[in-house]
Formats: C-alpha cells, structure tokens, sequence
C-alpha cells in the first residue's frame, strides 16, 4: 500500500494552496496523497517499461520498490522530479513560513473547469446502471482514469468540522451555477484532491508573485516617476500620464499572458492602485500650490 498524506493548504477553511512534496524523501513522512495518485497513473499508463509488480518476498517495502524503480526507469530524473519541480518545497518558500508568508507557493488553479479535472459519479449512479462508461462492471479494461472515492454527502456524517467538506471556491461556484441554478456550496476533499492530480500529472502549477513585492517595487516606480514629472511641462505632463495609464493597460494584457502561457501569477490590482496613487497624491498636491 501506498499511505498518503491528505493534508490540504490555504486559509482558515479555504483550500487555496496545492500541497508540496518535501525537498527530501523521508520515510518517517508519508508524501501527498495526490502525488501517489499521480504516480500510480504514471506507472500504470505512461511509462514506457514493464508494469511494476509488488516483489512480495523482497526484503525492501512497496514505497522503496516504487522509488528504486522510477529512479531505474527515469534515469535523468529523481523520484520526486518525476513531474514538476514546482511541487517540492522551494528554500525561499520554506523561509517565509517563518514570516508568516507562502512566497511563491504555487496555487490550486481553479480557473480550469471541473469537467476538465474529473468526471462526478454518485455512488447510487453507479449502483443502478451496468453501462457505466467510467467504472465497467463487467471488463476490466485498462483505462487512463484515476479513481478517488470521496464521501461527500451528509449522509456520510462528514459534514462537522474536521470533515471532508470545505467551502467552495469563487472560481468553482461560477462553473457550477452554468450547470446547475442551485449549485452545492460545499467542495468535497477528493473534488481538492483531484484538481491537484490533474495539476501534477500536466506538469502545470500556478506560481504566485507576492503582492507585497511588486507593491514595493509600485511604490519606488511611483516616488520616481513623480522626480520625472517635477521638471516637465504641463504638456509633458499629460503625455507621461496617458502614456502611464496604457502601460498599465499592457501589464494588465501581459499578466494574462504570462499566466495562460508560464503559469505565472502576476499581482495587477493591489501594485497598480499603488502606483496611481502616488500620481494621483502629486497632481491634487500640485492644484493646490496654484
């Protein structure tokens, strides 16, 4: 057996962060659940050698058979590398914890739709039908599919704190109310743990810039441009605002680009309200000089 750790991130009740695999393989610390999941896809659907078989007479346990083979399998890449190198805990983000910080801690992405993550499939479905696409009942057809089976329904008991239900992301609400006027607002621990498998499996983590350093970095571009503005006409002026408001127009335009195409998530709102600010606080202070 492969034991997983199910520990999700994010703040108060929200699950906003995805889980990172240690920088160091321990065996006193089960890894992520999603990433077993994800390494059972990989053994079973995607690599190119014979399918692993449990060694039931070797004197290494199941997790060091699945390690010694990956790392015989893969060659270039460590256990642990196997997908993304975003995944593992960084030095920097592992330092700002103590700042009571997540720098660069890479986000659970859920812009992407969930019918593009996982299929849903009540277990009562399953039960009444013999043509189910997703789990036959009568083959056992090799299929690249992962299963999570997640009881998230109030009959489960899992509806107390502590329970496999969180509240649902702003992203995941609007999804759900295109398919449903009353959508749930509950988002089950597998619903998490199945966008996090999707994340590692294509190679796609969202990294997020801190606000804090491009609201500083703002802040110095404001204090200079407004030494830029001193000595310039009132024509030069109005030139260098307008040309200022469509630069921030492009940031806005690339941030976009950036995140659809690097996975990169640029602060726009927080850093450019700071910028204008300090243009806006120069040009009231210079109206009332007059």
């Amino acid at each position: 057996q492969l034991h997983g750790d199910t520990f999700i991130v994010g703040y108060d009740s929200y699950v906003t962060h995805f889980t990172l695999l240690p920088r160091q393989y321990s065996s006193k610390r089960p890894l992520p659940f999603a990433y077993w999941l994800a390494v059972a896809h990989w053994l079973n659907f995607e690599q190119s050698g014979e399918l692993l078989q449990p060694r039931i007479n070797s004197s290494d346990n199941w997790v060091s058979q699945v390690k010694n083979h990956i790392n015989q399998t893969t060659g270039e890449y460590g256990f642990l590398d196997l997908f993304s190198n975003s995944s593992r805990l960084q030095p920097l983000t592992k330092f700002s914890y103590k700042l009571g910080q997540m720098w660069m801690h890479p986000i659970i992405d859920f812009s992407v739709p969930p019918e593009a993550v996982f299929q849903r499939l009540p277990a009562w479905q399953l039960l009444e039908s013999n043509d189910s696409p997703l789990l036959p009942l009568t083959t056992l057809d090799k299929r690249p599919s992962i299963v999570i089976i997640a009881a998230g329904y109030k009959d489960a008991g899992l509806v107390a704190p502590g329970g496999d239900n969180f509240p649902l992301p702003a992203a995941v609400g609007y999804w759900r109310s295109q398919d449903s006027p009353s959508p749930s607002k509950l988002f089950t621990g597998g619903e998490i743990h199945a966008y996090m498998v999707h994340h590692l499996l294509n190679q796609r983590l969202v990294i997020p810039i801190p606000n804090l350093w491009l609201i500083v970095l703002a802040a110095l571009l404001g204090k200079g441009t407004i030494l830029v503005l001193e000595n310039r006409t009132q024509t030069q002026k109005q030139e260098i605002i307008l040309l200022l408001f469509l630069l921030t127009l492009i940031y806005a335009l690339a941030s976009l680009q950036i995140y659809i195409s690097a996975a990169i998530l640029l602060p726009w709102l927080l850093p450019s309200l700071t910028f204008w600010i300090y243009i806006f606080l120069y040009l009231i202070n210079r109206k009332s000089t007059y």
